[in-house]
């Protein structure tokens, strides 16, 4: 009569296979073993623990920072704004205006550049320069076909030539132009009175206010040499302080601009305030616990688990032990070898 020696149900269960027993000399065989037991089971701990992610972060940044900066130019400028109408003395004004200046100059510290010149709220963080070019009408105005060069000799030295078809629209023209000039960083559109406006990242500005030209073949442009394009951004509330700064006599001229900017400051603290409610409602919708007593609950479950996993450890680790220790020539014996 033969004994047989049935595989254990959880082998089966977790289609494993243990080393053959003639190789198992005591407990110390064990380590013959290169299966790897997890303990506890990976199902068991999540390895992506909840946390906001990094595009929350930012924008939680961003709508922090520009509140501050609006809210401190807000009351700045409403100083300002008052000293204006009340008409106070040159030496009264002069003081408020520079000490507004500096304020305006450090927007892109002070705001981690989440607010534009124009005192926009840009939660992307990447502001942006409004400006026109002189003679932008001429160049976009059908013509005979022509080849424009534009160099800009900053940093490095950039080139790109922008074909310009025969008789094209004011449309067309341009967005042969966007695709030019689009790999110096300018952009433009056409406004609903079909003047030209471009725009610029506030990074690059000064170096294309300062070195950008350009060079035709002797229709728009002379074709002898590359002239200098004259640029002229859109002004905004620091030119206006600035000129304050330096003429307090004539400041009066620029009460309605600077009324128009606390308009803009308003509506941009509403626009912020949106945008927290916004950031609110993702932040709720990322929450796993929205019962007071739910996170207690899930970790008493996940430490349930935790224990049972340990017990389900102890037994294989006996039952390995105890198969290890047997001697050989008893389970050939048992096998009927």
């Amino acid at each position: 009569m033969q004994v047989g020696l049935n595989r254990p149900q959880w082998e089966v269960a977790n289609k494993t296979s243990l080393p053959d027993f003639d190789r198992l000399q005591g407990a110390n065989s064990l380590s013959l073993i290169k299966k790897e037991v997890d303990f506890p089971e990976s199902p068991f701990i999540s390895s992506q623990p909840l946390r906001y992610n990094v595009q929350l972060n930012r924008q939680l940044t961003a709508l922090q920072r520009a509140e501050g900066y609006l809210h401190t130019t807000e009351r700045q400028v409403a100083q300002l704004q008052r000293a204006l109408q009340q008409e106070r003395a040159e030496t009264e004004i002069k003081p408020l205006a520079l000490k507004t200046l500096h304020w305006l100059q450090q927007r892109t510290a002070m705001s981690g550049n989440a607010v534009d010149r124009q005192l926009n709220f840009v939660p992307e963080q990447r502001t942006e320069v409004n400006f026109a070019l002189h003679g932008a009408e001429q160049l976009l105005q059908p013509a005979e076909s022509e080849t424009l060069l534009f160099s800009l000799t900053g940093n490095g030295y950039n080139v790109v030539a922008v074909n310009l078809p025969a008789y094209a629209s004011p449309a067309q023209n341009l967005l042969r132009l966007n695709n030019g000039l689009g790999r110096l960083g300018i952009h433009g559109r056409l406004d609903p009175q079909g003047n030209a406006q471009f725009h610029v990242d506030e990074k690059r500005w000064a170096e294309i206010e300062a070195h950008l030209q350009v060079r035709g073949g002797g229709g728009r442009f002379a074709k002898e040499s590359f002239q200098p394009l004259k640029l002229q951004p859109e002004v905004v509330l620091e030119d206006r302080v600035r000129d304050i700064a330096a003429k307090p006599q004539e400041a009066k001229k620029h009460l309605a601009g600077i009324q128009q900017a606390m308009g803009q400051i308003t509506g941009q603290m509403r626009k912020l305030s949106e945008h927290k409610r916004n950031t609110g409602v993702q932040i709720n919708s990322m929450s796993s616990f929205s019962a007071p007593n739910s996170a207690l609950m899930a970790a008493e479950a996940l430490a349930e688990k935790l224990l049972q996993g340990r017990s389900q450890y102890a037994m294989w680790a006996n039952m390995l032990t105890a198969q290890g220790n047997a001697r050989s020539a008893m389970v050939r014996n048992l096998l009927g070898g």
